[in-house]
C-alpha cells in the first residue's frame, strides 16, 4: 500500500512575501540606528580634556620648519593634530616635546590613529642649535616658527608667551580646533581620548559654524 505524501502548505502570495521582506529590513535598520545612537549617543563623548566651545576656525596660516619649507593649514587636513606653545630653547619647551611624544607612544597599539597624529610645538622664534637637537626626537614632531605663530595662539584663545601655557591643543581632521588639554592631563589620558574621539562620528565632534 503505497502511504500518501503530506500535503504541503500553498505558498504565500508574493505580495505577503514582499512586505514580510520589507518589515524585516525596515526593523533591521531601526535597529542599526538605535544601536549607533546608543554607542555614540546624541553629541561628543567625556573626555579628559575641555572642549573648545564654540569650535575656533582657524586662519590661513604659514610657518616655517625647523628642518626647511612650510607648514600650512593644508597641513593639518586628515590629522590629528596636537600642538603646543612653548620656546624651544627653554625648559618648557623640551617638557612639551617630550610629552607630545609620550602621548604617541602611549598609542603604539593603534597603527592607523598613530598614522594620522602629528605633533606640532610653535615657537616665535627659532634658536637653530636648539632646533637641530630636536630633529632627531622623532619625525612626528613638527617645530615650526613665525609671526604666524601669534595669529594662531589668538585663535585658540591663548598667547605664545604665557609663562604656565604649558597644555596641548587638540586640532581635528578638518582643521578646527576641539580640545584643551592642560598640564596636569597625562600623556595616557590624552592617548585615551583621542583613541575615544578617532572613532567618533566627525559631525557630532564639531558642530555647525555659525
Amino acid at each position: 500500500m503505497v502511504k500518501p505524501s503530506p500535503k504541503r502548505r500553498p505558498a504565500w502570495p508574493f505580495w505577503v512575501r514582499l512586505v514580510l521582506t520589507v518589515c524585516a529590513l525596515g526593523t533591521f535598520l531601526l535597529g542599526y540606528y538605535w544601536g549607533n545612537r546608543y554607542q555614540y549617543g546624541a553629541g561628543p563623548p567625556a573626555i579628559s580634556g575641555i572642549w573648545l566651545r564654540p569650535p575656533p576656525i582657524l586662519p590661513d596660516f604659514r610657518l616655517q620648519r625647523a628642518t626647511g619649507g612650510t607648514f600650512g593649514q593644508q597641513d593639518l587636513r586628515d590629522h590629528w593634530t596636537l600642538l603646543a606653545f612653548a620656546p624651544i630653547e627653554s625648559a618648557r619647551g623640551q617638557l612639551a616635546a617630550n610629552r607630545l611624544m609620550a602621548v604617541a607612544g602611549h598609542l603604539g597599539n593603534q597603527p592607523r590613529l598613530q598614522e594620522q597624529l602629528q605633533l606640532l610645538l610653535l615657537a616665535a622664534h627659532q634658536d637653530p642649535n636648539t632646533a637641530w637637537a630636536f630633529r632627531r626626537l622623532s619625525p612626528k614632531l613638527h617645530l615650526l616658527f613665525g609671526e604666524a605663530v601669534a595669529l594662531l595662539a589668538e585663535a585658540l584663545g591663548t598667547s605664545p608667551e604665557v609663562p604656565d601655557q604649558a597644555g596641548f591643543y587638540l586640532i581635528a581632521p578638518d582643521g578646527t580646533g576641539l580640545a584643551f588639554f592642560p598640564p596636569d592631563r597625562s600623556p595616557a589620558a590624552i592617548a585615551g581620548d583621542l583613541v575615544i574621539l578617532s572613532d567618533w562620528p566627525l559631525e557630532q565632534l564639531v558642530p555647525a559654524h555659525g
